[in-house]
């Protein structure tokens, strides 16, 4: 017998708390999103912008490199929202290593690449 799972589109609240972690975690790192993110994300939330059109939106938007202060925070802030989303997330060193790959492709040189930091 095939066995199928329903996904249920989260509440308004799940998608709030998932844009707070990713956004949180972005100014852990000293990174601030822009306002335009702020934007995009209030319109995810109450379900007038996916995650997808969030992502050409933000690419067009920094695609002149004209905030470069925030592109980063921005781009990345998404992507981890996106990460949070789906129903299969597991937080595991492997899954760690790939959603680093994720989050950082096409921003930095080394995207999913352990690396040692000595202090």
């Amino acid at each position: 017998m095939d066995t199928f799972y329903k996904h249920y589109k989260p509440s308004q609240y799940a998608v709030s708390d998932t844009w707070k972690a990713a956004i949180g975690l972005q100014q852990v790192d000293g990174l601030t999103p822009s306002k335009y993110l702020y934007q995009l994300a209030d319109d995810n939330i109450n379900g007038k912008l996916t995650l997808d059109e969030i992502e050409d939106l933000l690419y067009n938007y920094h695609k002149n490199n004209e905030h470069p202060d925030t592109k980063e925070a921005d781009i990345v802030s998404k992507r981890i929202a996106e990460i949070l989303s789906e129903p299969a997330f597991s937080f595991r060193p492997t899954t760690m290593i790939s959603i680093h790959r994720h989050l950082f492709q096409d921003l930095v040189s080394y995207a999913g690449i352990i690396r040692k930091v000595l202090f």
